[in-house]
């Protein structure tokens, strides 16, 4: 939770296309947590991993079975309205 936010908030996350904001850094970790469930470990995994390989979060996520494909279509659905 809160050792979370503040781990993700000091990544500059890499998007689909760009760094993303503080705001849709915490935005995006909300809906994983809360809409998708995803338990945090695997949120922080996916997270260190998009950050150490200059990764696709949504990819990341699918590329460690931590998403199913159709988890993976609603988290490129959330972005395109979110964040772009």
């Amino acid at each position: 939770p809160l050792e979370l936010l503040e781990y993700i908030t000091n990544l500059n996350l890499v998007s689909t296309q760009s760094h993303m904001s503080e705001y849709h850094t915490d935005r995006v970790i909300c809906f994983l947590r809360q809409d998708l469930r995803l338990p945090d470990e695997s949120v922080e995994l996916a997270l260190k991993q998009s950050q150490s390989n200059r990764g696709n979060l949504p990819i990341v996520l699918w590329q460690y079975g931590l998403v199913t494909l159709h988890q993976l279509d609603r988290i490129y659905d959330w972005f395109e309205s979110y964040v772009y």
